[in-house]
């Protein structure tokens, strides 16, 4: 084999097909981050959740740390609840907490939820 440079190290040019695909990956996933989320909006009149898979990605300038959503796709929203109170006008957590698993089974496993926001 004749090489372009010196030294008897192999160059990226001489990887194979399947080493040039394994870093590709590697640069990829340093740089993307996927994540499915669920948001919980429990409010004084109405409750919902919305399940979405989100894409992060690095911005390229400057060498950031920082990533930015380049794509959000909603995977499942659940019904729109009247939020429950009790009679002392506190939150019935029971009831509202049924709604919340009745939305989890509905829309994915907890274990597949990446992270949370309420």
């Amino acid at each position: 084999m004749q090489r372009a440079h010196e030294g008897d190290q192999p160059h990226f040019h001489d990887w194979s097909e399947d080493e040039r695909k394994a870093l590709a990956e590697t640069i990829w996933k340093a740089e993307n981050v996927v994540l499915t989320t669920v948001g919980i909006d429990v409010g004084s009149s109405t409750s919902h959740l919305m399940f979405a898979r989100v894409h992060l990605q690095r911005k390229t300038q400057l060498l950031s740390s920082e990533f930015v959503v380049v794509r959000r796709e909603i995977l499942w929203r659940s019904p729109i609840l009247l939020t429950p109170f009790l009679a002392d006008f506190t939150i019935d957590a029971g009831r509202l907490r049924a709604f919340i698993d009745g939305a989890y089974a509905a829309a994915a496993s907890p274990r597949k939820i990446s992270t949370a926001a309420r």
